[in-house]
């Protein structure tokens, strides 16, 4: 589950003795980096910031944080709040899903680059999800008839992204298994 609990062996990390204890080295990361407080990400998000109350600040000895709480502790808190510690929060996730489209963006080789004005072929019962996308990956029928032009899009999706069976080796020793003895000199 996803809570703001620090086990014990993140409170003594061994590797830098001087700051051995998770939760500070966080804060001091968190201030070193200029982030903003949770509440500064939500707001500029549009999303109504949790209260005080709800972060429990000043009942865990943090009175100082009221009103400005770190991130990493308010996305921790978020989740533990609204999501039962399932999954992240409205703020975490949609953290974690702008870095992971600015990733697929920076890539010259994704999808969104490579064929920028892509749409998906298939729509089932109007939905494209990660079990419709994973279908069409495989080429796997679904539970409706896919549109004719998916076998067109799957074919550029392969050249595009080879398997690993039909990508050329870079490597020459790949091709064969064969391992050069004392008397085969190159």
């Amino acid at each position: 589950k996803i809570d703001t609990k620090i086990s014990n062996p993140l409170n003594n990390l061994p590797s830098h003795p001087d700051m051995a204890n998770l939760a500070r080295r966080n804060l001091v990361r968190g201030l070193l980096m200029n982030l903003p407080s949770g509440q500064s990400v939500a707001r500029a998000m549009g999303i109504q910031p949790l209260s005080d109350t709800d972060l429990e600040l000043t009942k865990r000895g943090a009175s100082d944080y009221e009103g400005d709480a770190p991130l990493w502790y308010y996305i921790l808190r978020e989740a533990e709040l609204l999501a039962d510690g399932l999954h992240l929060g409205p703020i975490g996730g949609r953290i974690v899903g702008e870095v992971l489209v600015g990733l697929l963006a920076g890539d010259p080789l994704s999808w969104f680059n490579i064929e920028p004005s892509w749409q998906p072929p298939i729509i089932i019962n109007g939905q494209f999800g990660m079990p419709e996308f994973i279908n069409f990956a495989l080429n796997e029928s679904a539970d409706s008839t896919p549109q004719d032009k998916t076998s067109n899009e799957f074919s550029r999706w392969r050249k595009t992204f080879p398997s690993e069976d039909t990508k050329p080796s870079k490597f020459p020793l790949e091709k064969s298994k064969e391992t050069p003895n004392k008397d085969n000199k190159r």
